[in-house]
This record gives C-alpha cells, sequence and structure tokens, in this order.
C-alpha cells in the first residue's frame, strides 16, 4: 500500500486542503485513493497527540485531560487499521498540520507501520511559507485563544525536514500564491498529488480562517486583554465571534477604510528569516529555496524591546483601529446573536 502524508505546515491552506478531501472521499475511493474521515474529523490530527511533547490546548479543552486524548487516539488508530485492510490496494492518504514539526516522527512512523503493516511506500508532501509571513499569521492564530502575542521566533525546517526524510520521498512546495496552480493550493495539491485523477466538483477552496489586518489583532489583543485575560489558554465563542465581524468590516465598510494585510517591523522581519542559517541548509540538503529571500549568512539582530502588544512586532495604523472600533460600536444589522454582547463590551473599552 501506497502512503501520502501531507504533513503541513500550519497556515498553508490545510484547511482548504483537507475539506476538499473529505468533501470529496466518496468520489477519491471509487478512483483508488482512500482519505478517512475518522470520527467526523476532516484531518488526521488527533492522531499525533502521543507523539508531541505537549498536548495542543484545544484537544485539552475538548477532552480534559491528556490521558483522555490519548484514548481518543487510540481508539481512531483502530478506525484506521480496520478502514486501510478494506482497501488495500488503495493509496491511502493522511493530512495533519502538526506532524511537520512533531517532537517524536520515528515513534509515529513505527505506530503507522504497526497499524498497517501493508505500506510499501511513503511519499510525504510539505509547503513551506516564508517564515516571516508564517509568523504574521501565527500571531492572530494565538491571539485566539491569548490576550499575548508571540514572541520574535522562527521554526527551524531543515531538522524537521531531516526527521522525515528517512521515512519517505519528501516533495516540498512553496506557499506563496503565484507560485502555486491556479493561484490556488487545492488545486495545486489535486495536480501534484494525483495527477491522474481529475478534481471532483467539491473539491474547491473553501474558506479558511478570517485573516486580519495588524490593525484587526491590534483590537482583537485589546478586547482579550479586557475582557478574557483570566482565560487565556482557551479558544472562546466570543473572540471567534469577534474576528469574524472585524473580518467582514474589514473588507467592506462605509467609511472606505483599507486594511491592508499584516506588515512585520522590519528588523522582527528580517530577524525571523535570517536570522538563523536554516534557509541555507534547506537549500543545500533539498534543493528548496523560498523565491522572496535571498542566499545570506545568517544576521541575528533584533532592537531590544519589550514585545507586548500587536504593534511591538508588526506595523498599525491607530487611526485605523480607532475607526474600526467606531464602526463596529455603530454596527446596527448585526449577522449574528453573538454580535450584540460584543458591540456592548466593545463599548466600554479603552483603547489606549
Amino acid at each position: 500500500m501506497k502512503v501520502i502524508l501531507h504533513i503541513g505546515s500550519g497556515k498553508t491552506g490545510t484547511s482548504s486542503i483537507q475539506q476538499s478531501l473529505a468533501d470529496s472521499s466518496g468520489y477519491l475511493l471509487k478512483n483508488g485513493i482512500q482519505y478517512p474521515v475518522l470520527d467526523g474529523d476532516v484531518n488526521h490530527n488527533y492522531l499525533t497527540a502521543p507523539f508531541r511533547p505537549v498536548t495542543p490546548r484545544g484537544m485539552l479543552q475538548r477532552y480534559g485531560s491528556r490521558a483522555k486524548v490519548i484514548d481518543r487516539t487510540d481508539r481512531l488508530w483502530k478506525i484506521l487499521a480496520k478502514r486501510a485492510k478494506r482497501h488495500p490496494q488503495h493509496t491511502l492518504v493522511l493530512s495533519a498540520e502538526a506532524l511537520l514539526y512533531l517532537g517524536d516522527v520515528d515513534g509515529f512512523c513505527r505506530r503507522l507501520n504497526a497499524e498497517i503493516p501493508s505500506i510499501s511506500e511513503v511519499e510525504i508532501v510539505v509547503y513551506l511559507r516564508r517564515p516571516s509571513s508564517h509568523f504574521a499569521a501565527k500571531t492572530q492564530q494565538s491571539l485566539r485563544a491569548s490576550s499575548k502575542v508571540l514572541q520574535p521566533v522562527r521554526l527551524l525546517n531543515a531538522p524537521a525536514l531531516r526527521s522525515w526524510q528517512k521515512h519517505g520521498q519528501l516533495r516540498i512546495s512553496e506557499f506563496h500564491k503565484p507560485l502555486l496552480r491556479d493561484q490556488d493550493v487545492v488545486s495545486d495539491f489535486w495536480h501534484n498529488t494525483f495527477p491522474a485523477v481529475e478534481p471532483a466538483a467539491s473539491a474547491g477552496s473553501v474558506n479558511e480562517n478570517v485573516s486580519l489586518s495588524g490593525e484587526g489583532m491590534a483590537l482583537l489583543q485589546r478586547y482579550r486583554c479586557r475582557f478574557c485575560a483570566d482565560k487565556d489558554g482557551l479558544f472562546l465563542p466570543q473572540t471567534d465571534s469577534l474576528i469574524r465581524l472585524i473580518g467582514q468590516l474589514e473588507k467592506s465598510n462605509s467609511q472606505n477604510i483599507v486594511f491592508d494585510r499584516p506588515s512585520l517591523h522590519a528588523d522582527v522581519r528580517d530577524f525571523i528569516d535570517y536570522s538563523t542559517n536554516d534557509n541555507n541548509e534547506v537549500a543545500d540538503e533539498f534543493g528548496f529555496r523560498f523565491s522572496q529571500l535571498k542566499a545570506c549568512k545568517a544576521t541575528p539582530t533584533l532592537k531590544s524591546r519589550p514585545f507586548a502588544r500587536v504593534e511591538d512586532v508588526m506595523k498599525v495604523d491607530f487611526g485605523k483601529v480607532v475607526g474600526l472600533h467606531e464602526m463596529l460600536t455603530r454596527t446596527r444589522h448585526l449577522p449574528f446573536s453573538q454580535a450584540r454582547k460584543l458591540v456592548s463590551q466593545l463599548r466600554q473599552m479603552d483603547l489606549t
């Protein structure tokens, strides 16, 4: 049996890819490809839980303890083994964005081979995003569950890729819209992974997590500091509702304010992109180099300052923050019930 592992990384359209595969699972099965939807999950992140040094807070929030998460994981592994046994001639596809930087890659692969001993070939698909762009996207993700911003740091790709290289054939692509087929990651993934299978009608990109501007993130952080500071580490419905509201106003607002994509301060951007020799190691060992990054020696410099607020790491036009806040507090036609409470809370906020 051939296995294709889509290992991420996160913030590279993984949700769209996974949803398209889950929606098309029946069609794929008829074409010799199995994408198992396990217990209703469109991705396979729970399979990784025993091999991660820290259990993700979302899993703990859902099940209460690491032991309960592991119990569910064991059950899903057994379901996966039964599904694979039913279709031994099919190609099995698994997708989990947590896999690239997994703590115990060897342990995961041992479990995979123990549960599915018929594996004969493994292809490992990974999308890499420019480190500074990845950090900006992760900053918003962290604010969903915390009032604190991420400290400037980059994830190292070379050691992660080395861990996976011994377990299969690596295929590395850059997550950069102009380089993707049809400028769409779902189309790109399907074309390169299943070249003999026409994409199903349901395989188009889906709406991913709302992407906010730096101003939107600054307002989101102030909201979490004011109303949710004692709930750091928890994903809250009101936070997700606020992100939706901000996202809607940033795309279309009566004041015609243009909200740009988040942009890191130059020293933060360069620190994340060039503070290590990782780019050169990945290029030398794996033949991959980010299209927008030059080859140069590491320059680990960063202006010393506290990184406590969104505006400490990225450019924020405070006038636009005020404008966004005013638009939110004056919103009359609210798209969902949670928004009424949010608007009431926002009126109590001090933006300083």
